[in-house]
């Protein structure tokens, strides 16, 4: 039985080549049977080293449902958006082009040009291909046109390499939770790594952050496998390698996840023994005083430039900072970008439906995490053995300052803003599917109760947007209704405390 399972997953490698790599060139420009062979060859590749990566991790069934998912979720929907957008999205360019994102257009652009010069592909790292600030994607891309599809511009190529990055991860993110904290907080933990939306929709387009993402999975588990006294070498020769190719798809993402990955080695490794414990907390220190010297300006200056952006495209926006003193201006900008994207504004703003429904799954990915997280934050310090409470309480520390400063560097714009967050997915995913699984195991009703809270929040603000758009209701002022929201969330949290205090008085 084994033998035949195994010669069966042997004869579907060629099989999704041949079928995959038929369909893809069938909607891709250029001679059929060149672009059937590019994209067969792709995904066969693709394929066998995610199955070879499925077998390393344990060959779990559910596994295996997670990578699948991964994968054929993210290439199918980047398939059918490149023919949905140019029919059914908006008349611009970039939608036009069968893009979601204005980068992927850009760049995949400036990598055809590459590609059909007679430039060497390391001008993908000169000033003249500017669309990518780092490189590392503009020069895949245009080494996948140039080798494999030097008749036409093939984009579809590109979705195949992200898809697989997008899947890549997860059998190495699966194996760092389970070798960590057991099979309930990895099952939880790896479906919201496979499944976020927001990390669906960056594989299902020709963008750096699904590498990203798979790229710190490898770094994690390298860092949460690592064996006191045990033979290392290529478990750190792998960590090193992904750092390696993460600095070339973006150093300004890969230094926070170094920093974070470093910060998990000393608590988890050094922090036991006393003076190691002092001198690894004085090299962080330092290196976090470099990493805000170094990063101050560029973020300074990005969250100044997008606060204007955010500005001039919102009228609402405005209109709320004109009644706020110059000094609160930003954090009340970053507070907006905290919540985006906007659930209550993308059901009732009036756009395409295209659009609409991109932007409804989006918000409802994030909205379906954000009360874990804080019932997360709240959770953290009641975790045991005490190791464990501190890399979750530095984790979710990690965790904060990052969403805070995406939402710093991107303002309230609803494609960046989230873009960024989501580069942290690794250790969100860790942290909602641990608070997820904590809650289960101790029938702690607190984090429903969050969910109650989100639920006030969005109920009023829908019925804010309501108002404004369709003059539904009463249209309160905006810090009016802020007000209503916090003193109706106040009023429930202190009722659920009191009510949990009697109950266990008496």
């Amino acid at each position: 039985m084994n033998k035949s399972r195994a010669l069966l997953r042997l004869l579907s490698l060629p099989l999704v080549g041949f079928l995959g790599g038929a369909g893809i060139s069938a909607l891709s420009p250029g001679n059929f049977w060149m672009g059937w062979l590019a994209a067969g060859l792709l995904l066969f590749i693709c394929v066998f080293l995610l199955q070879a990566a499925w077998r390393w991790a344990g060959r779990g069934r559910i596994l295996a449902w997670m990578m699948v998912l991964a994968f054929v979720l993210r290439l199918f929907i980047g398939v059918g958006l490149s023919q949905a957008l140019p029919v059914y999205g908006d008349d611009e360019v970039v939608q036009n082009a069968g893009y979601l994102f204005y980068d992927a257009y850009h760049r995949d652009q400036q990598a055809w040009q590459l590609a059909v010069s007679d430039q060497s592909l390391l001008a993908a790292f000169s000033q003249e291909y500017s669309m990518d600030q780092y490189g590392g994607l503009l020069i895949i891309s245009a080494a996948i046109y140039r080798i494999l599809s030097p008749d036409a511009m093939r984009p579809l190529l590109i979705l195949i390499l992200t898809a697989f990055a997008g899947a890549i991860g997860v059998p190495f993110f699966w194996k760092s939770i389970n070798h960590r904290w057991g099979e309930g907080v990895a099952m939880a933990s790896t479906w919201i790594f496979s499944l976020y939306p927001e990390s669906i929709l960056l594989g299902a387009s020709q963008m750096r952050e699904p590498f990203l993402l798979g790229l710190s999975a490898i770094a994690f588990w390298v860092v949460v496998g690592y064996e006191k006294n045990g033979k290392n070498i290529w478990r750190i020769l792998a960590g090193l390698t992904s750092l390696g190719i993460m600095v070339v798809f973006s150093w300004r993402a890969a230094l926070p996840i170094a920093v974070m990955l470093a910060v998990w080695f000393w608590v988890e490794n050094l922090s036991e023994n006393h003076f190691l414990r002092i001198t690894g907390l004085i090299i962080l220190l330092f290196s976090g005083i470099a990493v805000i010297f170094f990063s101050w300006k560029w973020l300074a200056d990005a969250a100044s430039w997008d606060a204007l952006l955010t500005l001039r495209a919102s009228g609402m926006v405005q209109n709320i900072l004109e009644q706020l003193p110059e000094s609160l201006h930003l954090p009340f900008i970053t507070g907006y970008g905290l919540a985006q994207p906007v659930l209550p504004a993308t059901i009732i703003e009036t756009a395409l439906p295209l659009r609409k429904g991109i932007s409804i799954y989006r918000s409802i990915g994030w909205y379906a995490l954000i009360p874990i997280l804080i019932y997360g934050f709240f959770t953290v310090f009641k975790a045991q053995p005490r190791k464990d409470r501190r890399i979750l309480f530095w984790t979710m520390g990690f965790c904060i300052v990052w969403i805070l400063i995406s939402s710093l560097r991107a303002g309230g714009d609803m494609w960046d803003n989230p873009r960024y967050r989501t580069m942290f997915l690794v250790w969100l995913a860790l942290m909602a599917g641990w608070s997820w699984i904590w809650a289960q195991r101790h029938h702690d009703p607190w984090i429903w109760r969050w969910f109650v809270v989100e639920g006030i929040f969005l109920v009023f603000f829908t019925q804010w947007y309501l108002s404004r758009y369709f003059k539904v209701g009463s249209k309160l002022p905006f810090f009016v209704v802020t007000g209503v929201i916090v003193g109706v969330c106040l009023a429930f949290l202190l009722g659920c405390w009191i009510w949990d205090y009697y109950r266990k008085k008496g």
